[in-house]
């Protein structure tokens, strides 16, 4: 069974509009995806925040989500997620996404903003891209 990531929404964005960062990590990601080495994931609410982010950029942001989401599966919200411990984040977003993700049983939370999630619980890890494939390629998860 392959490993499931969750995809924060800065990663989504990056890759969508090739931000400089951590691009070719975030590349390699998706590459192991489309392979079904790993099963990334996004939330609905990921996609809603993208598809903003990318018509302010004057982007085709519809199409480049629907072919987003040929890549990854899309979780739904559940409103058990609202009774969690959300108030431990700084931001109230990054709560709810990591509360979700928890809820669906995510292995790894992938994510370019670490330090917004410094008060998580233990249960589940969250990674930077390059973070993650380090502890992908040393770990053999293949």
């Amino acid at each position: 069974m392959a490993n499931k990531l969750f995809l924060d929404t800065n990663v989504v964005l990056d890759f969508l509009l090739a931000r400089e960062g951590e691009l070719e990590e975030i590349d390699t990601i998706i590459d192991l995806s489309k392979q079904k080495k790993l099963d990334c994931l996004i939330s609905e609410s990921v996609i809603a925040t993208a598809i903003y982010f990318l018509q302010k950029q004057k982007m085709p942001a519809l199409q480049m989500m629907r072919d987003f989401c040929t890549t990854c599966k899309v979780i739904p919200f559940h409103s058990s997620v609202l009774y969690n411990n959300i108030e431990i984040f700084k931001d109230t977003e990054d709560g709810l996404l990591y509360f979700l993700v928890l809820h669906h049983k995510s292995d790894y939370f992938i994510t370019r903003n670490k330090p917004d999630f410094k008060k998580a619980a233990s249960g589940l890890p969250v990674f930077t891209p390059k973070q993650f494939l380090q502890h992908y390629n040393s770990n053999d998860l293949s």
